[in-house]
């Protein structure tokens, strides 16, 4: 990975944060990581904690969009890896929800949207 890939992923990562604080949400972590894996983000609102995949693209870019990228791998990855938080501090029980975090990059590479897509609903 290049120093602009991995700095235009940061921004994407901030961005997203600002806007779940927008919506509400209290961030807990920062790319947190586990033996399962990283999560992007950790937040929490009304008692749900929900993990968050960020992903993010340029329009027409040669990687796909976005969405593209929130694979279901990668997001079994994360699930995997939000279930090894929450067991570690004894909240194995906790309500929790997975998103996935769409950035849609300028040509710039600066964040210019972001949509969430919810990959698990509260359990």
């Amino acid at each position: 990975m290049t120093a602009g890939h991995l700095a235009r992923g940061a921004a994407a990562e901030v961005f997203a944060a600002r806007a779940l604080e927008k919506d509400g949400y209290r961030i807990l972590l920062r790319n947190h990581r586990t033996r399962a894996g990283e999560i992007d983000l950790v937040a929490v609102k009304r008692g749900v904690i929900t993990f968050v995949e960020v992903k993010a693209r340029r329009p027409g870019g040669r990687a796909g969009t976005a969405e593209d990228a929130l694979t279901p791998t990668k997001l079994r990855r994360v699930s995997r890896a939000a279930d090894s938080v929450l067991r570690a501090r004894g909240l194995a029980d906790a309500p929790r929800a997975l998103l996935g975090a769409a950035v849609v990059l300028g040509d710039d590479g600066a964040p210019v949207t972001v949509r969430f897509i919810p990959v698990e609903e509260v359990r």
